[in-house]
């Protein structure tokens, strides 16, 4: 799976390198190799719940500047929603490493405090509904830390159960995840 998130990340760069204020940086979370108080902003997008959260705080106070902020945001899927039901039946029967959905981690607001200075945040969820192709389904779903390879033994049985999925919920040869994209915002 290291493979996949490398590659994701150079075709990011390769990306981004037209922008004349870009600059990729080899580190981590946890070692950023950013020069002291010199961001405004970080923006953590599906990956906190991958970082040693103690590290990652005394990281980013080190690089914040003061009154700096960061912002840590997950697309969770509506669990209400008879297909995101199906597609974590799916997960949880043919993928060895599925945890749930976002790793696993916790969509209480609460859960997140101990990361905020004085425990405080702002906390926002919007409406989003993710409109996917076949191929664009099946690719996300592919890209998930915990899906199976090509070379392990659920790999069919997952690609056709997402087939199965795509077949009974699409309209029109798109399928719509419903989900709500929830936003931390506070100084740490």
């Amino acid at each position: 799976m290291q493979l996949n998130r490398i590659t994701i990340c150079v075709q990011c760069i390769e990306y981004c390198d037209c922008f004349d204020n870009f600059i990729a940086v080899h580190g981590s979370a946890e070692e950023t190799n950013l020069p002291d108080k010199s961001i405004d902003f970080i923006t953590v997008a599906q990956a906190f719940h991958w970082f040693d959260r103690s590290k990652t705080k005394i990281e980013f106070q080190r690089i914040l500047k003061d009154s700096g902020k960061v912002i840590l945001v997950w697309n969770r899927r509506e669990e209400e929603n008879e297909l995101i039901k199906e597609n974590e039946e799916l997960c949880r029967r043919v993928c060895e490493d599925f945890v749930g959905f976002s790793g696993g981690s916790c969509a209480n607001p609460e859960s997140y405090s101990d990361f905020f200075k004085n425990g405080l945040f702002e906390y926002r969820v919007f409406n989003n509904i993710r409109i996917l192709s076949l191929e664009a389904y099946i690719g996300s779903s592919l890209s998930s830390s915990y899906a199976p390879t090509k070379s392990d033994k659920n790999y069919k049985e997952f690609i056709d159960g997402l087939n199965a999925l795509f077949d009974k919920y699409s309209n029109n040869s798109i399928i719509e995840l419903p989900m709500k994209t929830h936003c931390y915002v506070g100084e740490i």
